[in-house]
C-alpha cells in the first residue's frame, strides 16, 4: 500500500521537475538555478536536495523520462500492427514522421543541445547520456531486426551500425531545424529507406 508519505514525494518531484522543465525551456538551461526551480515548484532548497544532488540530476532525469516514453510509444505502433511487406515503408515513413515532429518542439530542442554542450564538465551527465543514447540505439536496432527477420526488410549495412546512423541522423536534424526551419525531413527518410529496402 502507497503511503502518504510516498504519494507526498512523488507530488513533489513531479512539482520541481515541470518548474525545471519551464524554467529551462524560458532561461535556458544555463541561466536557470535550483533557487528558480524551487521558487517556481512552491518547495525549499530543502526539499529540493532531498530528491536531487544537483541541477543536472534533474534535467536527466526528465531527459530519460522523454526518451522513454518515445522509445515505448515507437516499440508500440510497431507491435500494434501487422505489416504485410508493402506497408512496411509506409509504416517506416510514419515513425520518421512522429519522431521529426518531435524534433519541431521549440522547447525540448534548444534546450537538449545546451545540455550536451556542456556535458563534458559532467562526468555524471556524460555517463546518463551516453546511456540514453545506447538505449536510443538499442531499441532501433531491436525493431530493424524484428523487421529483418519477417524479411520485410534487406538492410545494406549491418543493423547496429544502421541504428547509429538512424540516430545520428535525428541528432543532425534536429540541430538543422533548429537553425533552419526549410530543412524537409523527407530527404532523411528517402536516405534511411535506402539503406533498409
Amino acid at each position: 500500500m502507497v503511503t502518504k508519505h510516498e504519494i507526498r514525494t512523488t507530488q513533489t518531484i513531479e512539482k520541481l521537475k515541470q518548474a525545471a522543465f519551464e524554467l529551462f525551456a524560458q532561461k535556458g538551461y544555463t541561466a536557470t538555478t535550483i533557487d528558480d526551480i524551487t521558487k517556481a515548484a512552491g518547495y525549499s532548497k530543502g526539499g529540493y536536495y532531498s530528491h536531487f544532488n544537483n541541477k543536472e540530476e534533474i534535467f536527466l532525469l526528465i531527459m530519460e523520462e522523454r526518451m522513454i516514453e518515445q522509445h515505448q510509444r515507437i516499440a508500440q505502433s510497431f507491435q500494434n500492427r501487422s505489416v504485410p511487406s508493402e506497408d512496411v515503408e509506409q509504416l517506416l515513413h510514419e515513425l520518421f514522421q512522429y519522431i521529426f515532429e518531435m524534433a519541431r518542439d521549440q522547447y525540448w530542442v534548444p534546450m537538449f543541445i545546451e545540455f550536451i554542450a556542456n556535458s563534458n564538465r559532467s562526468e555524471k551527465v556524460r555517463d546518463g547520456l551516453t546511456q540514453m543514447y545506447m538505449n536510443w540505439r538499442q531499441v532501433i536496432a531491436q525493431l530493424l531486426h524484428d523487421l529483418a527477420a519477417k524479411n520485410l526488410i534487406r538492410p545494406r549495412l549491418p543493423i547496429e551500425v544502421l541504428a547509429t546512423t538512424i540516430v545520428a541522423i535525428f541528432d543532425g536534424y534536429n540541430l538543422q531545424s533548429h537553425i533552419d526551419g526549410t530543412v524537409d525531413p523527407t530527404q532523411q527518410f528517402i536516405v534511411v529507406r535506402d539503406l533498409l529496402f
